[in-house]
């Protein structure tokens, strides 16, 4: 059982290890693009969110006024 417990924490560290050096060969405009996509997702998350809070209260709105 520690062979095999050892032998996985030995492979998630140089997985790791792995992950380092190939985030470390990406070109700037591979990184500044990967920025880019992850404020557009942020901001495309946050419009759903918003979204779904708006539908919920005019649901509850309806609810209360007797309209639903």
């Amino acid at each position: 059982m520690n062979k095999v417990s050892s032998l996985g924490r030995l492979a998630s560290v140089s997985g790791v290890a792995f992950a380092g050096a190939a985030h470390a060969a990406v070109p700037a405009a591979v990184t500044t693009a990967i920025g880019e996509a992850q404020a557009d997702l942020t901001t495309a998350i946050g419009a759903v969110i918003a979204a779904m809070v708006v539908v919920w209260g005019l649901r509850k709105l309806g609810q209360k006024m007797g309209w639903l």
